[in-house]
């Protein structure tokens, strides 16, 4: 009888810590080190998934800023002036000589807030970078203007935030910068400071954005199957030459002017673009020194992947995109990613080296 009872109390011990249910696979005590600590956490983790860049065709935009306007800002390019701040995380590069032989950029951003903390030196808007942005539907930030500049942004109606009028607003002055090397060289820009200028002149920043390019299905390199071009040597005028070194580990293409790396100030890296255009225009020369140009079509190159294929370009209308003709009469399809956009007097096309 007793062993009888035995029997049935370890039967019942054993259906008792079944039902438990603190039976374990585990060999040992205390927590697995292979499991996460927060695995057994309930909550789901939400991933937010970046949304598609319309300039760049990169999935790299916040959540939300698919239909931001872009900023569109004029920035110097004269020696003196360097090194510029911020330039490396523009979108899109315009770079054209405005006058006396020295170039000015054009840095055009998919969203404020890419912007980041400081933007510069900011400059005066000249009308051929009028012309350049207005199909980006943009805010265009400058500080003055030429009189043919300024009749061009009244007459196109363009949006703009204006550093002579909005200097307190949406502009900071470096007084390090303008005591070493001038007052014209000490106007910067940032995303906060912009924000303000937006909110105060009531522009709105919700629009549908306009790819300026068609982009290939998700490759940042194409195959052109033209002429090499590890090296692009673009000779803007006697005052500036651009140079482009293809990098093949970073498949991208490594800027530098007046003998040295193309650094931006806030990162310290050098100037690295994906997509290169030369575009040739014919120009004329205003008041004796201002560059005008005629934007409506020529020829050019389309510089990727170590390698460079002729094209011709159009530009119908003032607020429409540059449109990128292959030799094929096909429209061009670039690759995805940053890219570089030389606009370079018809003259100097022979002086442009490719190799």
């Amino acid at each position: 009888m007793m062993r009888m009872k035995k029997i049935i109390l370890i039967i019942l011990v054993l259906i008792l810590t079944a039902c438990s249910g603190e039976v374990s696979d585990y060999s040992h005590d205390g927590e697995d080190e292979n499991v996460p600590a927060w695995a057994d956490n309930t909550d789901t983790i939400a991933i937010p998934v970046l949304a598609e860049n319309h300039l760049t065709g990169l999935t790299d935009l916040v959540p939300g800023k698919e239909k931001s306007r872009p900023i569109a800002v004029v920035v110097s390019n004269i020696k003196q002036s360097l090194p510029q701040r911020g330039i490396g995380s523009a979108d899109i590069v315009y770079e054209a000589v405005t006058e006396g032989g020295i170039t000015r950029l054009l840095a055009v951003f998919a969203d404020v807030d890419r912007i980041g903390q400081q933007l510069g030196p900011v400059r005066s808007v000249r009308e051929c970078f009028v012309d350049i942005a207005m199909p980006h539907n943009p805010i265009l930030v400058h500080h003055g203007g030429s009189d043919s500049g300024y009749a061009l942004l009244r007459s196109r109606k363009t949006q703009n935030i204006d550093g002579m009028n909005m200097a307190n607003i949406s502009f900071v002055r470096d007084d390090a910068i303008a005591a070493s090397k001038g007052l014209e060289h000490s106007s910067f820009t940032n995303s906060q400071g912009l924000k303000r200028g937006i909110e105060q002149k009531k522009y709105i920043m919700e629009s549908d954005p306009v790819k300026p390019m068609v982009f290939a299905d998700g490759s940042t390199t194409v195959t052109l199957g033209q002429d090499p071009a590890n090296t692009v040597r673009v000779p803007f005028s006697n005052y500036v030459t651009a140079v482009f070194e293809y990098d093949p580990q970073k498949q991208a293409y490594l800027k530098s002017q007046f003998g040295s790396p193309h650094i931006d100030g806030i990162t310290g890296e050098q100037i690295t673009v994906t997509n290169l255009f030369v575009l040739f225009a014919r120009t004329t020369v205003q008041s004796e020194i201002l560059t005008s140009y005629d934007l409506s079509g020529n020829s050019g190159f389309y510089i990727n992947g170590g390698e460079a294929r002729p094209i011709t370009y159009t530009k119908s209308k003032f607020d429409q995109h540059f449109k990128f003709i292959a030799a094929d009469g096909n429209e061009l399809i670039a690759a995805r990613g940053k890219s570089w956009i030389c606009i370079v007097p018809v003259g100097q096309r022979s002086a442009v080296s490719i190799g």
